[in-house]
């Protein structure tokens, strides 16, 4: 579709080819003009180098757009591509830490059986073992929820239930107080439910570690045009400038050690674009973060 800068430019070398139409067919040549006393043929020649100047302005827009917007795709296209190979990279790493994950895990649990349970710096050392091998265990299942591109029945959805959903899931999380849901009517939209369940558990636990108990959560739901819209708004510690462009990037964390993995992102990026939407971020130190999903409107073709 034609920009609102190209359509204008292209209505106004229409208008000029109209008057040069009408200057050229209905009007002699020779005719001078009242009052400013000069030929028609003046006002023909300034219709054709408007008619020229317009075109060639709208020509102009669109070409630079047109590149925009392969340079867009060209670079999601690079960033699928990374993302498969990342994939495939995690799902091998997730594989081999998972083996001698279970095994010590089973090792573990028969330690504590032979220990002496009234010693409690032994037992504190297994709990800390414990603590330290249920982290690795979901780093290796978030790297195997990466790797993973599971083929589900795509079914009508109502967008709503499936925020609602989550925050029930979120209910007992510390802060989940402070989240609120304003909800509209909503078309129905097509996806995996437990899919985009985790898109948004995922982001809403990412606005509640940025968060105090001063601070607030709004997420909102609405209609615009075709597609249907999701805004999670939180007034947390926000995100730096430079890291913004990062944030999507498998393995990318502002969190501290120990806290987060650097998937959640990426895979909440992938699992929106699996649906036909779009998810974007902005944020700033001092006024929070704002993520904005589309997911478009189920039509009766689909």
């Amino acid at each position: 579709p034609l920009s609102r800068k190209v359509s204008i430019n292209f209505i106004f070398a229409g208008l000029f080819m109209i008057s040069y139409a009408v200057m050229s067919g209905l009007i002699p040549t020779d005719m001078v003009v009242p009052v400013l006393g000069v030929k028609i043929i003046l006002f023909r020649g300034l219709s054709g180098c408007f008619i020229m100047f317009f075109t060639i302005r709208a020509l102009s827009v669109f070409n630079l757009e047109q590149r925009e917007l392969l340079n867009e795709r060209l670079l999601r296209f690079s960033q699928t591509e990374k993302l498969t190979s990342m994939g495939i990279l995690a799902a091998g790493i997730a594989h081999e830490i998972n083996n001698p994950l279970a095994n010590v895990s089973l090792n573990l649990e028969m330690l504590k059986d032979l220990v002496n349970s009234t010693d409690e710096r032994v037992m504190k050392k297994i709990e800390t073992m414990e603590r330290n091998m249920a982290r690795a265990t979901a780093i290796a299942s978030e790297l195997l929820h990466f790797s993973r591109d599971q083929q589900t029945e795509n079914r009508p959805l109502d967008l709503n239930q499936i925020i609602a959903s989550a925050c029930t899931l979120l209910q007992h999380q510390p802060l989940s107080a402070i989240i609120s849901f304003r909800s509209q009517e909503l078309p129905m939209i097509k996806g995996i439910s437990w899919k985009l369940e985790e898109v948004f558990i995922n982001l809403l636990m990412n606005s509640l570690d940025a968060c105090t108990e001063q601070d607030s959560i709004e997420i909102e739901t609405f209609v615009d045009g075709e597609w249907v819209k999701a805004t999670i708004t939180d007034t947390g510690h926000g995100i730096r400038e430079d890291d913004l462009f990062k944030v999507f990037d498998p393995f990318y964390t502002t969190k501290e050690v120990g806290r987060g993995t650097g998937l959640g992102l990426s895979v909440c990026y992938n699992i929106v674009g699996q649906h036909g939407g779009e998810i974007s971020l902005t944020s700033s130190e001092l006024d929070g973060t704002r993520v904005t999903l589309s997911f478009p409107v189920l039509t009766n073709e689909q």
